[in-house]
């Protein structure tokens, strides 16, 4: 399973979580096979845009991101991965 989480910074596991899914600096993505991270991947957010939040709902799927945890997401991006 592929875990994306919005972060601040470089990214990386010692990266702080950013507070809103749109806004962050980057996606820190990690791959979790019988409870145990196998590998980390750093995504870079493209610019936050009108209309643009949609853009890291599409990038991460072709990532192959399978969950994501965010504390601040508008409903469109929601909606998106629903």
């Amino acid at each position: 399973m592929k875990i994306a989480i919005p972060t601040m910074g470089a990214g990386g596991l010692e990266c702080d979580r950013s507070g809103h899914f749109g806004h962050c600096d980057c996606f820190t993505v990690v791959t979790v096979e019988d409870g145990t991270i196998t590998a980390t991947e750093v995504i870079d957010n493209p610019p936050h845009e009108e209309g643009g939040c949609m853009r890291p709902v599409s990038l991460l799927a072709e990532h192959g991101v399978d969950a994501i945890v965010a504390a601040g997401m508008g409903m469109r991006p929601l909606m998106g991965f629903a």
